[in-house]
């Protein structure tokens, strides 16, 4: 599964044997299939709770998961990250280029959320996905919390 979300991510990496039969699926199937595999019953789920039982968010105090979904999610993210960080440390001043005069806007948020990652180059998307970090949650770098989240465990 690791290798069709990054593939999903990254058209160009390349899909092994393992991963074809995942490559064309959504995240809510990807889902489904893993919950399945680990012997959840998924008939009758909408897709909040089936997030919620993947990633063990059913449970007050963490993600404690019956599902490998948190390994291969944390699996891809820290690829993409090593990714980003080889991009920026070999071509830091193109990076800081990106950002010379860019705006903050809702309106070129909304447009870099839209824009399909396929179709830029490896340091636009390092600058896309620090851009949308950056700008998402209001800017606000700790206490940031989801919807779903806020939903499931309520403060």
């Amino acid at each position: 599964m690791t290798d069709a979300l990054l593939h999903r991510i990254n058209p160009r990496h390349e899909l092994n044997d393992a991963a074809r039969q995942y490559g064309g699926l959504t995240l809510r199937e990807i889902c489904r299939v893993g919950l399945e595999a680990a012997g959840v019953d998924v008939r009758g789920l909408d897709v909040r709770a089936m997030a919620g039982i993947a990633l063990g968010m059913q449970q007050r105090g963490g993600y404690n998961s019956i599902s490998d979904l948190p390994v291969v999610f944390g699996n891809v993210i820290n690829r993409t990250l090593r990714d980003a960080y080889r991009v920026v440390q070999h071509h830091l001043e193109e990076f800081v280029r990106q950002f010379k005069w860019a705006l903050t806007s809702r309106q070129v948020f909304k447009w870099l959320q839209e824009t399909v990652p396929e179709t830029l180059t490896d340091i636009q998307r390092v600058a896309r996905f620090y851009y949308l970090q950056h700008n998402c949650f209001g800017g606000k770098v700790e206490g940031q919390r989801s919807e779903l989240r806020r939903r499931l465990h309520p403060v």
